[in-house]
């Protein structure tokens, strides 16, 4: 069995944080590009 350490929790918060942030980031990215893929459809349309 593994004994608990504050270091290793530590660690996992900055790992688990870095990985939400990622995610927010890649969020953005997704909206924006789906906000170029809207337009270009509305001027492939006109």
């Amino acid at each position: 069995m593994t004994r608990f350490s504050f270091r290793r929790a530590g660690r996992s918060q900055t790992v688990v944080g870095d990985i939400a942030a990622q995610a927010g980031k890649l969020g953005i990215e997704i909206c924006d590009v789906s906000g170029h893929v809207e337009e270009v459809a509305a001027r492939v349309q006109h």
